[in-house]
């Protein structure tokens, strides 16, 4: 308190600790550290000032409080809830309302607590094209994309003039296991709505995929 006026207060600084792991097993408060003598416990506990953690565990943030959320952050938060109820992750990641302010540095987040490496890989080039807002739509679009080329790729070179489309299914398949679920009925919406002649020109037509993507899921 050197330097400080008899009138003068201190701004108080809170301390908090963001946790993105399943379970906390560390103590919560300065009391939980110390090795108190069993024998002098209760007189030591009540002279020696404690001093708690303010632990917020992310998949534990109430709906209320995401809702109050005004940054990119929401996302974050968005995603953890949605790890415990999947319609909640298919609504976050078929938004296409909701602009991202800073779109490198969530990919970058979502890929260290995810441990995916698409999101990280994304980060790299998701501003290449110029002017585009970035949703979350977006984003899944791209990893979607990034996932089935490699399955279709695969797909087409085992499939034949008679069987392209169990080829593709294969392909698809494969592309799904590093992409997202929606692959397989955006084929199915396609066939269903007329557009089944232009599935062949999937694999080699990035504008016809996320056109096709965009009218189905985030229309």
């Amino acid at each position: 308190t050197k330097g400080l006026h008899d009138d003068q207060k201190l701004v108080p600084v809170v301390t908090t600790v963001l946790f993105f792991g399943k379970d906390w097993t560390g103590p919560r408060s300065l009391h939980e550290l110390l090795a108190f003598p069993e024998a002098h416990r209760d007189l030591l506990e009540q002279l020696v000032p404690d001093y708690h953690l303010n632990l917020i565990r992310m998949d534990e943030l109430p709906a209320e409080v995401i809702e109050r959320l005004t940054s990119d952050f929401r996302f974050v938060a968005e995603y953890y809830a949605g790890r415990k109820h999947p319609e909640k992750l298919h609504a976050l990641f078929t938004d296409n309302t909701r602009r991202i302010q800073y779109p490198e540095e969530l990919l970058e987040l979502l890929g260290e607590i995810s441990g995916d490496s698409r999101y990280q890989e994304l980060a790299d080039h998701i501003l290449d094209d110029e002017g585009e807002e970035v949703t979350m739509c977006i984003i899944a679009d791209k990893l979607e994309q990034r996932g089935v080329e490699r399955g279709i790729a695969q797909g087409l070179e085992r499939g034949t003039a008679q069987g392209l489309e169990r080829g593709m299914a294969q392909g698809l398949e494969r592309g799904m296991a590093q992409g997202r679920t929606e692959t397989l009925e955006l084929v199915s919406r396609m066939v269903l709505n007329g557009d089944a002649d232009l599935i062949a020109s999937l694999s080699n037509d990035d504008e016809l995929y996320q056109r096709m993507y965009r009218k189905y899921f985030c229309s």
